[in-house]
């Protein structure tokens, strides 16, 4: 009994853990987001807390470009010295950007009381997304947030500005090259697994496959740019809706193959509709 009490005990308080999170956070509402459940704020410490670990991750990305344009363009000393040192001031004047926007966000969302703001030193285009908001649990009073600039780093006006002054115009250009050719394999990759799973419905001949994948290509290949997709997740947003319209395979496919792709798409909809289930005869 004691045990069961012990465990009903531990259920309780975790019950109570979840509805207690469930109560922090951002919720949208008709006044646009706020955030809850987080007491009272250090607001200058939160925005602080933000820009070192903002300004720690955003040097780290171009650190590790800078490493793999040395090799890639075959950078000298000086370039690799003097592109790491501009790193850290892109760094720096991105977070200034997003320290601004973040104490603007925490003043509408009521987080705090509305205090005077310094001017802005940003652009349009380093307008920044804030998508949460985590309390400390070593010191209640700090947020973290999780965020990200609308517009992406190895895009940004700031980042190209410094490679084009400090690149000569080959190097440049292998640098889009590679960039480029290193996010087509993450769409590349996508569209072998997609290839691999209607082959072994329809049974597609090389030829068909090879058609195929040229025509999906042709249509992504203006959305691949030299920061985009940056991954599997990205690339998979941008493939997804390109994929899914049949029509666009139709004349590489017989007769037979498109019946059978329309079946395909009839029982994948059943899937969403929660109308598939699978049940096994009981001997």
């Amino acid at each position: 009994m004691k045990h069961l009490h012990w465990l009903l005990g531990i259920g309780i308080l975790l019950v109570w853990e979840s509805y207690c999170a469930a109560q922090t956070g951002i919720q949208r509402g008709p006044d646009g987001v706020t955030l809850v459940g987080f007491g009272e704020v250090d607001a200058d410490g939160s925005i602080d807390l933000w820009a070192e670990e903002q300004e720690r991750r955003i040097a780290m990305v171009l650190d590790l470009q800078v490493d793999r344009l040395t090799q890639e363009c075959e950078l000298t000393s000086e370039q690799i010295n003097k592109l790491r040192l501009l790193s850290q001031g892109v760094a720096h004047r991105k977070v200034a950007a997003g320290r601004v926007q973040l104490r603007q966000f925490m003043i509408e969302s009521k987080l705090i009381g509305r205090v005077s703001l310094p001017v802005a030193d940003s652009t349009p285009s380093e307008r920044m997304v804030i998508s949460g908001a985590m309390q400390d649990k070593s010191r209640p009073e700090l947020v973290h947030f999780l965020t990200n600039f609308e517009q992406p780093l190895f895009e940004s006006d700031l980042w190209q500005g410094v490679l084009k002054a400090n690149l000569s115009e080959e190097q440049f250009t292998q640098y889009k090259e590679t960039c480029i050719d290193r996010n087509q394999a993450f769409v590349n990759a996508l569209l072998t697994t997609k290839l691999a799973a209607m082959d072994a419905i329809l049974f597609l001949t090389p030829q068909q496959a090879e058609k195929i994948r040229d025509h999906w290509n042709s249509i992504l290949r203006p959305h691949v740019t030299v920061a985009h997709p940056s991954g599997m997740e990205e690339a998979t947003d941008l493939v997804t809706g390109t994929i899914a319209d049949n029509s666009l395979i139709d004349p590489f496919l017989s007769e037979f193959q498109r019946e059978a792709l329309d079946l395909i798409d009839t029982s994948q909809i059943w899937k969403q509709q929660g109308l598939f289930f699978r049940w096994q005869l009981k001997n």
